[in-house]
């Protein structure tokens, strides 16, 4: 009898092994630690630190608002949210939030923290959209993930620190990921 691998473990492994690419990936091209900002004083890099934490904050908040304008006025943002409604619509709570989490570090170590010093700015949003290619039916998604590449990129290399882009995406992943499995394109106010 073969027992199927619970899907929070999948995503778990999945992501935990782009973080240990990342890890490879840096320590390879001598690129700086994936954690600490481009200060070597702790108490001179606080600032930073802080501003990369309220500007992923803000990023979050504005990219759920801007889904959330999206999913309701535009065609392509109701087929976006139908396709990946199927996708997750029966997950739990405790399943988004390590699916959010997971997928936040795994991916931000290993394009901003990791790939970006080395590609560049644009080329790692580039390549963070190839990556999002899903099903025919949603081709914009891969431009809305490049799109959001650039943005997280942007904060990092504003800020020098991973944490910002970090909690940008842990928390674009899980909101949004729970309005999907709660709300329906036509119903937006209405949650089961």
């Amino acid at each position: 009898m073969v027992t199927k691998l619970p899907r929070t473990w999948i995503a778990i492994l999945f992501y935990g092994a782009l973080a240990l690419i990342a890890a490879l990936w840096a320590w390879v091209s001598g690129t700086p630690s994936l954690w600490w900002g481009p200060a070597h004083l702790p108490w001179a890099a606080v600032p930073r630190l802080l501003l990369s934490i309220g500007l992923g904050g803000a990023l979050a908040a504005f990219t759920v608002l801007l889904t959330r304008f999206t999913g309701r006025h535009t065609a392509w943002g109701r087929r976006l949210h139908r396709e990946f409604q199927a996708l997750v619509g029966d997950f739990t709570d405790r399943e988004i939030l390590i699916f959010a989490v997971a997928s936040a570090f795994g991916e931000e170590l290993l394009f901003r923290g990791a790939v970006q010093p080395d590609v560049g700015l644009l080329g790692t949003s580039i390549l963070f959209g190839l990556i999002h290619i899903p099903s025919r039916g949603m081709l914009i998604w891969p431009l809305w993930a490049a799109l959001m590449g650039l943005a997280l990129g942007s904060l990092y290399q504003l800020t020098g620190w991973i944490v910002g882009p970090i909690l940008a995406h842990g928390l674009i992943n899980y909101i949004n990921l729970r309005h999907l499995r709660d709300k329906t394109p036509s119903n937006e106010r209405a949650a089961p």
